[in-house]
């Protein structure tokens, strides 16, 4: 079996790469003008550690640091090279499409913890409904205020991540956010895909972001364009300079 690591054009075969998950060597396959990085890989791994998923991720950057890539899903497998050459085949058109979209481009990401905002405090008569006992009044002052929060909430999430997008806004092409619930509060995560060549402009206008914010703002990247290609329903995209949004 062999573990697809991500795919690209063709002209790149020969690098300095890693060892793949499992300590195997990595190789390219190639057809219908692309290449795919592949290793052998026993099934038993599909379920992956920290340790192999950092094996997958340090090939995929490998290839990366050299030219655009596709990066797979972890666990994305074929049978056999033959396999792989007739998905390169059967796929060709939507993969060349999508690396003429990311072009030249590279990942950086921006997190930041948002506590939950304080529990508004209603006045005496809010919890005061004619014809519900104490404990049904209790409940719906409740969901009230829950449902308080959580507008309060959404507004304010939605106030900092356009406020970064737009302190950014010259140096990316599209960008992602989304959010999960943490310990205190709610983890945002933005994601901007930008020219390798704005890296370090982008770092610049973070550095002056994070000075002028009262947010804790964390930046990661240059990484592979993950997030440009494995969207989730989560995930919101937004245009940058010169782009559709």
């Amino acid at each position: 079996m062999l573990l697809l690591y991500c795919v690209f054009q063709a002209e790149i075969t020969e690098l300095d790469v890693p060892l793949g998950v499992e300590g195997s060597p990595v190789r390219v396959v190639c057809s219908n003008g692309l290449g795919a990085a592949v290793s052998e890989i026993t099934p038993s791994v599909l379920s992956p550690t920290i340790r192999m998923l950092g094996a997958y991720e340090r090939v995929v950057e490998a290839f990366h640091r050299h030219d655009t890539v596709i990066p797979m899903r972890y666990g994305s497998t074929c049978e056999t090279r033959g396999q792989a050459l007739q998905l390169l085949k059967d796929r060709g058109e939507e993969y060349r499409a999508l690396l003429d979209r990311l072009g030249d481009c590279t990942e950086m990401g921006i997190r930041v913890l948002l506590p939950l905002p304080p529990a508004r405090t209603g006045s005496p008569g809010d919890a005061v409904v004619v014809g519900v006992s104490p404990s049904g009044r209790a409940y719906l002052a409740a969901r009230r205020e829950r449902y308080a929060t959580e507008r309060q909430f959404a507004a304010e999430q939605e106030r900092l991540v356009e406020s970064i997008r737009t302190s950014l806004g010259g140096f990316f092409v599209h960008s992602r956010s989304e959010s999960s619930s943490c310990s205190g509060g709610r983890l945002v995560s933005l994601y901007f895909l930008l020219p390798r060549n704005r890296v370090e402009p982008f770092r610049r206008a973070f550095r002056d972001l994070s000075l002028s914010d009262s947010a804790k703002l964390l930046l990661t990247g240059p990484w592979p364009p993950y997030n440009f290609v494995l969207a989730n329903g989560n995930q919101k995209e937004e245009g940058g300079y010169g782009s559709e949004g």
